[in-house]
């Protein structure tokens, strides 16, 4: 035969490794396609980079070379001169918008310019003058809008040499047009761009002319502040001005410019998002269809747990045929709890054989044991009353016959056996009654406790009470219940409160009901001696009394009454009480309907 399978190794065979490894197979195609995505971009970006460095530096060299020239020979030629070789210099390269050239004071002593004219204009507090004249190669300053193109330009200064000394600096303003021209020619694709700033930020040129004229700043890029010139290095930020994730690279090029490419976030990382969904979209689609594929392993587990539930519950009831389950499925657990739960059934119904037979033994020896009671209870009813009469009787002739012939202490000792004889027969009542609480058949049916105790107030009050009592009954919930025992139930407690109110002034006695833990608590309340509840428990024991006859009369046996009828109603019984403050006992019955 076959050896079943355990469903954990059937679950982790054709269910657990088949997701675990769909689900590892998506991870790694997400990881490995996102740094290919990211080292493209990051490729295309530095692509970009390094054209646009290769262009711009190029620019800039040029620019160096003409301006050394044109220094070369300024110092060697006449003033005359001068304006031929800047004419000459302008015509062939667009780039130079003036010429200028300042004394040693920064005075303009000579220019070349379409535009308005600055001779003899002080420029000494210019940036380009206090630096270039110390500058060892071509200085060039921040981008500024030119007031003679009104373009956005930056001014390269070199020192002009005469003699061995310092004789002045040769400024020249250079248009943006190539730069601006070569960042224009860039495409990155769907919302990439790329710029060149200076280190503040400003714009040097911007796909957008409009931005580098409004001489808008970029400082606030985070990677502004970042070591990004190596090849291998980008960042991911947020573009507050944009709005938006973008992915970013830079790098430093001559003098102190950077280029900047970035891009999108979203729109970069599309195709990885869209990979993604569908991995996602596969994965969901790989998992119902493992589960479909091994609805037939999860079935072997579900039906055959399902029948057992079905078994278990029957047995619950005390049903017992066709519980035995057979071969239950291929998993070697399920087989095992079919075994398990067969020899359970077969244990259970031998302990029940083996109880009733000790019910039926029970039962037999309770019955004997009854009718000892009940025989015992008829010796108690006649045997010993027979004598006590005797004895009481022939007390009363003594006392009523011979009382002339007696002295007062015998008559007073004849006194006292009557009262213990009268006390004795009390006893043998009260045992009675407590016997027959127990046999009793019960007739349940629906009280109103309120009025049985009204009823029975009037009569214990006018019968047994000598004191004035302030009685109250409350309306309480019907009660099903048996009559005749509730009425045994309700006269011992109400005979109690209104003889342990004695001496009150004034006495108060009440009955009502309230809720207790979801169940109606019925109970009678005095205001009485009450007394110290460390004894509470002996009260509903026969014969245990807290006060002496003397102090009150009683058989001790009126709250093991109490108690045995409770029982039999279902209920429970308890004491609250403390000492010269009353006493309340309250009851509750059990649900009562339909027995008898």
């Amino acid at each position: 035969m076959k050896r079943p399978q355990s469903i954990r190794t059937a679950l982790i065979q054709f269910v657990i490794v088949p997701l675990v490894v769909a689900m590892l197979i998506s991870f790694a195609v997400l990881f490995f396609a996102g740094r290919l995505l990211r080292d493209s971009i990051l490729a295309r970006q530095r692509l970009t980079i390094q054209t646009l460095a290769v262009q711009s530096e190029q620019f800039i060299a040029e620019t160096d070379n003409l301006m050394q020239a044109l220094n070369i020979l300024n110092s060697d030629e006449e003033q005359k001169n001068q304006f031929a070789h800047f004419s000459q210099v302008r015509n062939t390269y667009a780039r130079f918008d003036a010429f200028y050239i300042l004394d040693e004071n920064g005075t303009v002593i000579l220019e070349d310019s379409d535009s308005f004219s600055l001779l003899g204009l002080d420029l000494s507090g210019e940036n380009f003058f206090m630096e270039g004249q110390y500058s060892q190669t071509t200085y060039y300053s921040d981008p500024f809008i030119s007031l003679t193109s009104g373009q956005a330009t930056v001014t390269a200064a070199i020192p002009m040499q005469e003699n061995g000394g310092f004789s002045g600096v040769l400024v020249g303003e250079i248009n943006l047009e190539a730069l601006q021209q070569a960042i224009e020619g860039v495409d990155l694709g769907e919302g990439g761009t790329s710029f060149i700033i200076d280190q503040q930020g400003a714009l040097v040129a911007h796909p957008n002319s409009d931005w580098v004229q409004e001489r808008r700043n970029f400082g606030h890029l985070p990677i502004l502040t970042e070591n990004l010139t190596a090849q291998d290095t980008y960042k991911v930020f947020y573009d507050e001005i944009q709005g938006e994730w973008v992915i970013g690279s830079a790098a430093t090029i001559a003098e102190n410019w950077l280029i900047v490419v970035l891009q999108p976030a979203l729109v970069a990382f599309r195709p990885l998002i869209l990979l993604g969904l569908v991995s996602i979209t596969l994965l969901g689609l790989s998992f119902v269809l493992f589960l479909s594929l091994e609805l037939r392993y999860l079935s072997g587990i579900i039906s055959p747990i399902s029948l057992l539930a079905e078994r278990a519950e029957a047995l619950a009831e005390g049903e017992y045929e066709n519980l035995p389950l057979a071969r239950m499925g291929e998993y070697e657990e399920i087989v095992s709890l079919g075994h398990s739960f067969t020899q359970m059934v077969d244990a259970v119904q031998e302990r029940d054989r083996f109880l009733e037979q000790r019910v039926r033994e029970r039962t037999a020896q309770l019955e004997d044991l009854n009718k000892e009671l009940e025989a015992f209870a008829y010796s108690i009813s006649h045997d010993l009353r027979a004598p006590l009469r005797a004895i009481n009787g022939y007390s009363k002739i003594l006392v009523e016959d011979y009382a002339d012939s007696l002295s007062e202490e015998h008559i007073q000792y004849l006194e006292k056996i009557l009262d213990q004889s009268n006390n004795m027969d009390d006893l043998i009542n009260a045992l009675l009654t407590l016997s027959r609480m127990g046999r009793r058949d019960l007739k349940i049916e629906a009280l109103n406790l309120s009025e049985t105790v009204e009823k029975l107030f009037d009569g214990i009050f006018h019968e047994e009470s000598d004191h004035e009592i302030d009685f109250t009954v409350s309306s309480t919930p019907a009660a099903q219940a048996d009559d005749h025992l509730m009425t045994v139930l309700l006269t011992n407690l109400l005979s109690n409160a209104v003889k342990f109110t004695r001496g009150c002034v004034p006495a108060v006695v009440e009955f009502g009901a309230q809720d207790q833990e979801g169940e109606v608590a019925y109970y009678v309340r005095d205001n009485g001696v009450g007394f110290n509840m460390q004894y509470a428990n002996k009260l509903f024991s026969p014969f245990q009394r807290l006060h002496t006859a003397k102090e009150f009369e009683g058989t001790g046996i009126g709250l093991a009454i109490v108690r045995r009828v409770v029982k039999r109603h279902g209920g429970r019984v308890w004491i609250e009480s403390e000492e010269n403050e009353g006493t309340t006992v309250y009851f509750t019955l059990g649900d009562m309907d339909g027995k008898v």
